[in-house]
């Protein structure tokens, strides 16, 4: 058919070709050839380029003078913006730095002379003149350069206003003399009253600094505000900037061309040229304006700008202009700069036509002698390569009009156009394209032929495929159809149905391997319900397969509702599954479905082929994924039934827990009722003694006497949710009886109340009341004879010291005295106070120290007491002997700490530590215990009974001499031992 096709179509051109040939070759002789068109193209081409190379390289020179200017004023500019950026953002940074370390505390500035020689450590980091801080208050301080290259610092004080101390400083900043005093009211400068008028930071206008001459300068302030906005002071950084106009020399390319900068005033900052930018009038310095400025090129360039532009204030962004200046034509650059850093000057750079053309003039004389030998060889091998190029294509001409008459065979021969020259692609691609047109006209029949035996073979193939298609679906539809009809998927038995549909799929799609694998609740591991083998005909379960450890096994059935895997080891999808299930099982592919439930993925059926390796059809895919739908219709089943079931189990167990819950209410001895919010009584189980009930039967309000009170509790009980308590008295039959009624909420409307009869309980509470009260009076009277006791013995110990005519035996009578007034003092605290088992001990201690100080110092107060204890309780255990150690260690503080009417003092403390143990200490200012004395083996009376005492209270006793006495004990409350 293709031949036939073919063979139509050469006839239908040769004829076309035969009926148009005579209008053709006419048409043709009128044209000009080939050869000649482009012989006459190629000339007008060069000429017309040569003209245009000319006018372009005049027009490029004055151009490239033009870029040149433009580049070297971009990179002068962008070096003297770089360097004022560095040089003048220095003082912002200081007072931003200073600012910052003030808010965080790091900087007091109250403290003048700590602060000088803070901003005496930046001027000498920073690249600045001079730092300083003043305040509404007449405080100033400044450190930094001054006249003769002094570096000084400089304080004004509160006391003394307006007058600066110039203090000499050494390498750390450390103050040494004042070098000199002088006057300065700084509340009149320009940099303090300014920036507070702004309400911001500020730069102050140029000036030349006191004592320096040839110096200008500039300077940075910034008000400092607290957090209510008052004003703290001025912060203030000078800058000098004479410097700048060193660094435009530097920048200058030649002598005739100038950079500078200006305000927009007109005023001079700085300039290239080698003339100041100030002049001196009567030993004083004063700015100049550029148009006034020495040098004559800077003068001319700032009279044009002012001519051109009427007012500098107009320059916003970089401004070029071409113009005579002094008989010489300049490019000039003018553009603003500093609006960044809060200034406003205009920067402007002047550079001569002249240097930058000079170049190209000496090139252009060299290069029209040039072109016009150019020209006239490049026509003449325009000549001879149309002659060249014509050649072969007149070849293939010739051969297509062959082709065209019908003669196939043709043949284009490749050859070059010269000897002496390469082959052209294109000419030879040109033949090789015809020559293959030509053969391929004589394959296209022999290929058509092969062509229609394999769309036959084709057919058939198809025809068997859907065949057996057709078969698998009539299987596949029986298989579901047998399913369906299984009890076994509706009864709940979630197993038994995962084993059956294993089982079905198996068999019909003769996989040796079938499994299902459930998600669990989180989502992080793959657990098999039931495994399949037909080689064993075994059904396994609880191999699990972690989410985590199968990244890419598990991002691949994700993405898919089928996974379908033809050939496990070439198949990326399952690389992490290859080597510790798939390879050891010997499985080679595998198709799986995702089984869903309520919208979400809870688990996959996996078809694993174990030998060759198997392509999955689609009638498979399809089956396995409503096999997954079945799947996910028997767990909703068993979940179901396990629903149905624990339902049943859950009714059962409230069955018993209201009967057991109604037996338990029957065995408590009291009255329970469950009543409404309104006082209707629902339900109530008598007690075991019927005389408490005296109301009516269910569904009728309880009595009025018991409800006016009831309701108010009631309503608490449902309002809050919490138990209510509460008692009342009743008379029943003539006698006064106690009730306690407790009220919980049950729901929204209604409460359960239990009445119990609490009348005995009452009767010997109050017998528990008396019998206290009466031992309580009884306890403090007996406090009260043992402290009178005590004050008896001691009295007749002082009445027995007036017979004494020993100094020792009298200091012993009087020491025994104080041993028993000591003992007494506790017994009065113990039947004074609200605790009759525990001494207020802060409050004994105050006591006695008052006791001993007044009978130690009798004369005048030479010693004074300073007490600091704690509110601590003791039992009587404890407090006697504890008592009776610090009489014993005030004692000897006042006998041998102070003699010779020394004065000092002795401090008593006591209190808990971290491990609640009690800590005693007393120490004195004293002379101390003398070194030849061991307080651990002295035989005083005193020191042993100190020892006694604290080895009865289990404590640790420590001394230390070394400045005084200091004694401490550390010790815990004694426990009370039973005697009888």
């Amino acid at each position: 058919m293709l031949k036939m096709l073919v063979h139509n179509l050469i006839k239908r051109g040769v004829c076309f070709w035969r009926r148009q040939r005579s209008d053709y070759v006419q048409s043709i002789s009128r044209k000009i050839s080939l050869r000649s068109f482009l012989v006459v193209f190629f000339v007008l081409q060069i000429s017309v380029v040569m003209l245009l190379l000319q006018w372009v390289t005049v027009w490029n020179g004055h151009q490239a003078s033009y870029n040149l200017a433009g580049i070297l004023h971009e990179e002068i500019i962008n070096n003297v913006t770089n360097l004022l950026e560095n040089y003048l953002r220095q003082p912002l940074l200081i007072n931003q730095m200073n600012h910052n370390a003030v808010k965080l505390g790091l900087l007091d500035l109250s403290d003048l002379e700590t602060t000088g020689r803070f901003f005496f450590q930046q001027s000498q980091i920073f690249d600045v003149s001079y730092i300083n801080f003043a305040n509404e208050t007449g405080e100033f301080v400044g450190a930094g350069m001054k006249g003769n290259n002094n570096i000084s610092i400089d304080i004004t004080t509160r006391s003394h206003p307006q007058i600066v101390s110039e203090y000499a400083v050494d390498d750390e900043g450390n103050l040494g003399d004042v070098r000199s005093t002088y006057a300065y009211d700084y509340k009149t400068e320009y940099w303090y009253t300014q920036p507070i008028k702004a309400g911001k930071a500020i730069w102050s206008d140029i000036y030349v600094c006191d004592g320096i001459t040839d110096l200008l300068a500039i300077s940075a302030s910034y008000p400092l505000y607290d957090d209510n906005q008052k004003l703290i002071g001025v912060l203030g950084v000078d800058q000098a900037i004479s410097d700048i106009s060193n660094f435009l020399q530097r920048l200058q390319v030649n002598q005739s061309e100038v950079v500078m900068i200006m305000e927009r005033s007109g005023m001079l900052v700085a300039s290239s040229s080698k003339s100041p930018s100030f002049e001196v009038i009567n030993g004083k310095p004063k700015r100049l304006a550029a148009v006034n400025s020495p040098d004559p090129l800077t003068q001319a360039t700032a009279q044009y700008l002012q001519q051109q532009l009427e007012n500098l204030q107009t320059i916003e962004s970089h401004q070029n202009f071409n113009t005579e200046l002094l008989g010489e034509q300049y490019f000039v650059n003018a553009s603003s700069w500093g609006e960044k850093l809060g200034l406003d000057w205009v920067l402007v750079v002047a550079t001569p036509e002249l240097d930058l053309m000079a170049g190209f003039y000496a090139r252009l004389k060299t290069i029209v002698p040039v072109s016009l030998v150019a020209f006239i060889l490049a026509i003449q091998l325009a000549i001879k390569i149309s002659r060249w190029l014509t050649a072969p294509i007149l070849s293939v001409h010739q051969a297509s009009l062959s082709v065209a008459y019908g003669n196939l065979d043709q043949t284009v021969p490749l050859k070059s156009i010269a000897p002496w020259l390469p082959n052209i692609r294109e000419l030879d691609e040109l033949a090789i394209a015809f020559n293959l047109m030509a053969a391929q006209l004589k394959i296209a029949f022999e290929a058509w032929a092969q062509m229609n035996q394999t769309l036959e073979e084709q057919v058939e193939e198809r025809t068997a495929q859907l065949q057996r298609s057709r078969r698998q679906l009539i299987a596949h539809n029986q298989a579901l159809i047998d399913l369906s009809k299984n009890k076994v998927l509706t009864q709940g038995d979630f197993l038994a149905a995962c084993q059956k549909i294993n089982e079905v799929v198996s068999q019909t799609l003769e996989v040796k391997q079938v499994s299902i694998w459930l998600l669990d609740d989180a989502h992080t591991l793959l657990r098999c319900v039931d495994c399949y083998r037909v080689t064993t005909d075994e059904h396994t379960q609880g191999l699990e397969l972690p989410v985590a450890d199968y990244p890419d096994y598990f991002q691949a059935l994700e993405n898919s509702r089928v996974l379908v895997i033809d050939n496990v080891h070439s198949d990326t999808r399952v690389k992490d599954l290859l080597q510790e299930y798939l390879m050891p099982l010997g499985i080679t592919s595998i198709l799986n479905a995702l089984i869903y439930s309520g919208g979400q993925i809870i688990g996959v059926i996996c078809l694993e082929h174990i030998g060759t390796s198997r392509t999955w059809t689609l009638e498979e895919q399809n089956f396995i994924a409503t096999l997954a739908d079945l799947v996910a219709l028997a767990l909703e089943a068993s979940e179901r039934v396990e629903a149905e079931r624990a339902h049943q189990l859950a009714q059962k167990a409230l069955k018993e827990s209201e009967t057991r819950n109604r037996a338990m209410l029957e065995a408590i001895p009291d009255l329970i009722m469950r009543v409404r919010r309104d006082g209707t009584c629902l339900d109530f189980i008598p007690p075991e003694n019927i005389d408490m009930v005296d109301f009516s039967p269910n569904d009728e309000p309880l009595p009025a006497n018991f409800l006016e009170q009831e309701l108010y509790y009631i309503n608490q009980a449902i309002l809050t949710g919490k138990l209510q308590v509460y008692e009342r008295q009743i008379i029943r039959y003539g006698e006064l009886r106690y009730e306690e009624h407790r009220i919980v909420s049950n729901g929204e409307e209604e409460v359960l109340i239990i009445v119990r009869d609490i009348t005995e309980r009452k009767q010997a509470e109050e017998q528990i009341k008396q019998s206290l009260a009466e031992k309580e009076v009884l306890l403090k009277e007996i406090h009260h004879r043992v402290k009178n006791n005590l004050n008896i013995i001691s009295n007749l110990l002082d009445l027995q010291s007036y017979s004494i005519n020993d100094e020792i035996l009298l200091h012993l009578f009087n020491d025994a005295k104080r041993r028993i007034q000591t003992m007494g003092l506790i017994h009065e605290q113990l039947y004074k106070g609200n605790h009759l088992g525990k001494v207020d001990f802060s409050e004994y201690i105050k006591q006695l120290v008052n006791n001993i100080f007044c009978s130690c110092q009798s004369n005048n107060n030479r010693v004074n007491p300073i007490m600091k204890v704690d509110a601590i309780l003791l039992n009587l255990e404890t407090a006697v002997p504890c008592g009776l150690l610090i009489n014993e260690l005030l004692m000897n503080a006042f006998k041998h700490g102070f003699p010779d009417q020394r004065v000092g003092k002795v401090q008593i403390a006591m209190f808990k530590d971290i491990n609640q143990k009690l800590v005693l200490e007393v120490c004195d200012n004293g002379i101390g215990i003398p070194s030849t004395v061991n307080w651990e083996t002295s035989n005083s009376l005193g020191l042993k009974l100190v020892r006694l005492l604290a080895k009865q209270l289990n404590g640790t006793l420590t001394f230390d001499t070394s400045n005084g006495t200091s004694i401490s004990l550390i010790f815990s409350e004694l426990k009370y031992k039973q005697r009888f």
